[in-house]
């Protein structure tokens, strides 16, 4: 990406606060920057497999959903939600992509992309992206694990209050607070009228509230205690 291109001084100023990127110096990352093409996708824009199984992507701004779905079943299971500095896929860094993998955006959202083989190389050619990038890969395990626990050990109800908590506890919930109910089941392994009824009962409860259709935290005490948590294990 050129210094002078519309993309590069927001690239810049978003990258600095990432994880991925911290701790690299201003000339490495314009270094970096300069294997990055920009991009704009509409809300509701799809990524083709053949881009995700070539390309290797930054969100700068916006908001991308990573699912997985079912052909059998039809049914889909959010991954997760990535926003300003998250990068998808590590994995295909590794190996090739499932393709079973959905990606769509859920605003207008503008990316970084450049080819895996690229991004392969830079793995080596800058240490610290490496270190970054294999950092981010271990979150997402984890990130994994527990959601294969949650799934196993709690009920509906919980599972909610536990993502709801986990992003509050990030100060990121606004990554998740005006998602309906069907986008917010399928990121917990539900339906959309189970977590209806859940979300009105934690209203009920005092919990939480929808001021101006977006989830607040009400009373964080009483969301640990739904999570079924101390508050010193979140922190």
């Amino acid at each position: 990406m050129r210094k002078d291109s519309f993309y590069y001084a927001p690239s810049i100023k978003v990258l600095q606060k990432t994880s991925l990127f911290s701790k690299t110096k201003p000339e490495d990352l314009d270094d970096i920057l300069n294997h990055f093409t920009p991009m704009t996708l509409p809300k509701k824009s799809t990524i083709s497999f053949s881009e995700i199984e070539q390309f290797f992507f930054v969100v700068i701004k916006g908001r991308v959903k990573i699912s997985q779905f079912c052909i059998e079943t039809g049914r889909e299971y959010i991954a997760e939600v990535l926003s300003e500095g998250d990068i998808f896929d590590t994995i295909g860094l590794l190996y090739s992509k499932d393709e079973d993998m959905l990606v769509e955006t859920i605003d207008v959202t503008w990316l970084l992309k450049t080819p895996i083989q690229k991004a392969r190389e830079l793995l080596y050619t800058h240490p610290i992206f490496n270190k970054n990038v294999f950092s981010c890969f271990g979150q997402k395990m984890y990130a994994l694990n527990i959601f294969a626990k949650e799934l196993i050990f709690y009920d509906t109800a919980t599972r909610l209050a536990r993502l709801i908590l986990r992003y509050y506890q990030e100060k990121r919930l606004d990554i998740i607070d005006d998602l309906s109910m069907d986008t917010l089941a399928k990121m917990i392994g539900s339906c959309r009228t189970v977590v209806n009824l859940h979300i009105i009962e934690f209203k009920k409860e005092g919990i939480i509230s929808t001021k101006d259709a977006k989830l607040c935290v009400v009373d964080e005490e009483k969301l640990y205690e739904k999570a079924m948590m101390q508050r010193e294990e979140m922190e």
